[in-house]
Order: structure tokens, then C-alpha cells, then sequence
């Protein structure tokens, strides 16, 4: 009986591994090792700056006469945006021109007697003295007055405006936000690992959640004079170009920074099983009917691929969907070859629309 028991069970597993070796085995979908060209890129984040900005404020107490800019304009350097009601001066500034004239006719007379020895050296000097505080007061109040206007101190745009013709201001209150915005500056922290890559006049791209579909290109203008030591991070400013405005100061920008070309290895990111710090890969056998679990070191990320460093070499044929019916020596069935043209969702189009048309 023992013998008879021993001969069943041993007849049993070899109808096991029978079965199981007839099995079709999983259903999979593999992706080549391939060598590539890569850009390295540095990734970082940052925030959008005016290259200029100045909130423009009173310097004298009176009120609003004229405003000149629209809301959100675009101005030119020098253009007048406000002037405050400037009339008393300018009442002032007639009274002391007049004074002017009249010390100048004074000192032409004190000259002419003394060419003809009817007056004073002395007497001349006086009114030099006099012509000269005269025109001094002029040149004061021609400078007060331009205290009463308010003109853009660079080429830029405009904010929303506060105040309306009439109202009463004084020194400090607000008139108007300035900001210049072509080029625009980016500000983004890098970590000190990469400073040796860093330095002026390195190209970048920058993308904007606002902007999904486009990539802004810049410069880097400089890097802050040191490194912050809670961080360990450089702040690094760039610029971009944005005669269109439609960058703001304030907006988030996601940034790359390009280091240079090289080649690695590559597959698909849907090929990586992660087990706490370590990434494995199922690689497909020769024959193409089986699967071994392999441990492999990765690099960069790039556009849904990864870099291999170690553990795979070019041409072998990995699980990139499937992988969670897997286990190592399990047989599989190939569906297709993801590549270039052909992704997952076509193969698995391509064998839905044939077992439909089986049936």
C-alpha cells in the first residue's frame, strides 16, 4: 500500500508539471534594452520676478490733477502718469521769473554807468550777487515742480490704479505699481552637488502650468554669492524673453538645465518592480517562454524611461505590463513589442479586436 500511495503521488506531480508546462502562461508585453542618446538635465523649481519693479508714491502734499496711463498699460521711460495740481507753483515760478528779468536789467544799467564812470565797481558785484540768488530760486522751483509729476522711471507695464483726478494725496501714498517685464527674471535654487555645472550664459527651459503645451527658453544671468546652509542649495537667476507679457511675476516655473549628452541604457519605467531601495526587472529568456526576476541599477528618468546602470545589457527583452502576475522561472505569453510606434494601449487594442473576431 505504501508503495501503491508513493506511485500515485509521484504520478500526480509529473501531470503537475505537465499541465503546467502546456499552460500558455501569463499574457505579457515586453519592451527591448536599447542604447540612447540623453540629455542630462538639472530639474528644478522656481518663481517668476519683474526685472524692475517700483510702486510710485507722492512726495508732496496736494491733489490729483491729470491721470495719463490706462490700467495695465504698457509705458515708456520718461512718460508722465500723474500730475498733482501744480498751480500754486507755478504762480511762484512767474512771480520769481519776473524777478529775474528785473535783476538782470539792473546789473545791464549798473555796467553801463560804470563804462561810463558814473557808478561803482561795488555796485556791479551787488547785483551780480542779486541775478545769481534769483536764478537760484527759479532753478528751485522749476525742481519742486517736478515733484508734481510723476513720470515712469523705466520702460514697463503698469498695474491697477487706485486713485482718481481730485483725490488728496501726500508723501508715501501709493499712485501706481511699475514693473518691467521683458525680459523677465526667474529665480530657482539648484543643490550645491550641481555647481560646478552652473555658470552664466548656460541655456535652460522653463514650463508653466498656465502653459502646458509650450517651453520658454532662457539664460543664466548669475548665481547668488553663496550657498544657503540649511538647504545646501545655490539660488540661481536666469532670463527669459516675454515681449508678449503673458509670463507674470509670481508664477511657478518648472526648470531644466541641460549638462551635456551622453549614452545609456534604456527601457520603459513600467518594466521596474521597486522593493524599498532596490529596483528589479523581469527579463524575457532566449526562447521567449519564460521570465527570471533580476535586480538592475537605475539613473536618470527621462520622459517615461529609465536609465540602466547595471544589470541588463542592449538587446535583452523585459515585462513592461503584466508584471504583478509574475514570478521568477513563470512562463509567459508575448502579446507584443512596445517601440517607438507602437505603444501598450495599441497592442492591447490590436489583441482585443482579434479575440473578438476569433469568437
Amino acid at each position: 500500500m505504501r508503495f501503491i500511495s508513493i506511485f500515485l503521488t509521484g504520478f500526480m506531480l509529473l501531470l503537475a508539471a505537465s499541465a503546467l508546462a502546456q499552460s500558455p502562461g501569463a499574457a505579457v508585453i515586453v519592451a527591448e534594452v536599447v542604447t540612447e542618446v540623453v540629455n542630462d538635465v538639472i530639474e528644478a523649481h522656481g518663481t517668476l520676478k519683474a526685472r524692475e519693479a517700483v510702486t510710485l508714491s507722492a512726495t508732496v502734499t496736494d491733489l490729483i490733477r491729470e491721470i495719463h496711463f490706462e490700467d495695465g498699460a504698457q509705458v515708456e521711460q520718461g512718460a508722465l502718469l500723474l500730475r498733482l495740481d501744480d498751480r500754486e507753483e507755478q504762480a511762484r515760478l512767474r512771480v520769481k521769473q519776473a524777478q529775474l528779468v528785473e535783476r538782470e536789467n539792473e546789473l545791464n544799467r549798473a555796467r553801463q554807468l560804470l563804462e561810463r564812470n558814473l557808478g561803482s565797481r561795488a555796485e556791479v558785484e551787488d547785483n551780480q550777487s542779486r541775478l545769481a540768488e534769483a536764478r537760484a530760486e527759479v532753478e528751485e522751483i522749476q525742481l519742486r515742480l517736478q515733484r508734481y509729476l510723476i513720470k515712469a522711471p523705466f520702460s514697463g507695464v503698469v498695474g491697477l490704479r487706485e486713485v482718481s483726478p481730485g483725490m488728496l494725496v501726500s508723501p508715501g501714498t501709493e499712485l501706481v505699481r511699475l514693473m518691467s517685464l521683458d525680459p523677465i527674471s526667474l529665480d530657482f535654487t539648484v543643490p550645491e552637488l550641481f555647481l560646478a555645472d552652473l555658470k552664466p550664459g548656460l541655456n535652460i527651459t522653463a514650463r508653466s502650468r498656465s502653459y502646458p503645451d509650450e517651453v520658454f527658453l532662457g539664460q543664466i544671468e548669475a548665481l547668488q554669492s553663496e550657498i544657503d546652509p540649511q538647504t545646501r542649495s545655490i539660488t540661481v537667476r536666469a532670463s527669459l524673453e516675454n515681449p508678449d507679457f503673458r509670463l507674470r511675476p509670481g508664477q511657478f516655473m518648472q526648470v531644466d538645465i541641460a549638462r551635456g549628452e551622453r549614452q545609456v541604457l534604456s527601457l520603459p519605467e513600467s518594466a521596474l518592480i521597486p522593493e524599498g531601495k532596490r529596483q528589479f526587472v523581469f527579463v524575457v529568456s532566449e526562447d521567449g517562454q519564460t521570465v527570471s526576476r533580476k535586480q538592475v541599477e537605475i539613473g536618470i528618468r527621462y520622459q517615461g524611461r529609465v536609465e540602466i546602470s547595471a544589470g541588463l545589457e542592449a538587446g535583452e527583452k523585459v515585462v513592461v505590463h503584466g508584471v504583478q502576475k509574475l514570478r521568477d522561472g513563470a512562463g509567459i505569453k508575448i502579446l507584443g513589442t512596445v517601440d517607438e510606434q507602437t505603444s501598450i494601449r495599441d497592442i492591447l487594442q490590436q489583441n482585443r479586436e482579434q479575440s473578438d473576431y476569433a469568437r
